[in-house]
């Protein structure tokens, strides 16, 4: 029985209960002297003594010999397909033995593209494995009923799930990927209506509200206190807010993933700051513009800071 290509190929896996059936009579393979196990009742041979398995040894290895067919033969062989029959099935041949050891290295690429997050070579790593796999239980149905054929079969089931897995996730991230095209120049241009809307109050803060208010300390205010927060309500609470909004809107979840939905949701629980501004400004832009009317003091006021901003 022969491992093919010196030791590193496939070790047939049996069922836990077949360990328990007949006797498992131990051998040494002439080519590379390791010891492999033959069921007497089974007709299976592997190289790793099954779990709970009773092994014969020593002086039944030669009973066991002379009974095998053809006398000089000291390697179990396989059955053929369909029960008895004498010799090699084409199970235990070199050309089968290579092929699995082929294969097998397959699988290890497959699964190194798989570890390393390579999802498309992984997946025609997969589908190479399998074609591999069939390719072999095509070629070789007498091996049918075996455990290495079981085995095989139970690879390529395993092999094409994991295949499909990979596919599914592969399409979900395009379909991701596709949504995302479509959705960062949304994203861009909220960011960008929001920072300008923030640098235009702190610019009404800087230029307006702040003059006006160090004003009412002085011995003639153009304006009163009534009156100023009549103008600009509660604007100091506006630009606080839009400060927390662009934060939000600054952290990764927006600007690698795309989530605006968690910010504009925590910016939403304060929406009761703009619904007032909105609801009062009809009387605050009112109120301005009596007072440049009115007062000569407030719009020469207001035209000296617009000078000394330019």
């Amino acid at each position: 029985m022969s491992r093919g290509g010196g030791g590193g190929g496939a070790v047939p896996v049996l069922p836990a209960e077949a360990a328990t059936v007949g006797t498992w009579t131990a051998y040494t393979d002439d080519e590379t002297g390791t010891t492999y196990y033959h069921n007497d009742v089974t007709n299976e041979s592997v190289w790793e003594i099954p779990e709970g398995a009773v092994v014969v040894r020593g002086e039944d290895l030669d009973a066991a010999s002379s009974n095998s067919e053809g006398g000089d033969e000291s390697v179990p062989s396989f059955p053929a397909q369909g029960g008895g029959g004498g010799g090699k099935s084409a199970s235990t041949s070199e050309s089968w033995l290579k092929a699995v050891d082929e294969a097998y290295s397959l699988v290890e690429a497959a699964k190194h593209q798989d570890e390393t997050g390579n999802t498309r070579a992984a997946i025609e790593a997969y589908k190479a494995v399998c074609d591999a796999f069939i390719g072999i239980l095509e070629k070789h149905p007498d091996a049918k009923g075996t455990g290495q054929y079981s085995m095989i079969e139970a690879q390529v089931e395993a092999m094409m799930k994991r295949g499909k897995e990979l596919k599914a996730r592969e399409e979900e991230l395009e379909t991701k990927a596709e949504r995302d095209k479509k959705k960062r120049p949304v994203v861009k241009e909220l960011v960008e209506t929001e920072k300008q809307y923030n640098a235009n109050v702190k610019e009404m803060l800087h230029h307006y509200f702040k003059p006006l208010q160090e004003n009412l300390m002085s011995l003639s205010p153009v304006v009163t206190s009534a009156d100023l927060d009549t103008i600009f309500q509660n604007v100091e609470d506006l630009m606080g807010h839009s400060d927390a909004l662009l934060q939000d809107l600054s952290q990764d979840e927006v600007t690698s993933e795309l989530r605006v939905g968690p910010a504009l949701e925590r910016s939403m629980r304060h929406v009761g700051v703009y619904r007032q501004y909105v609801t009062r400004l009809d009387r605050s832009t009112a109120r301005l513009r009596e007072l440049q009317g009115d007062k000569a003091e407030f719009a020469d006021f207001l035209l000296n800071i617009n000078s000394a901003s330019r």
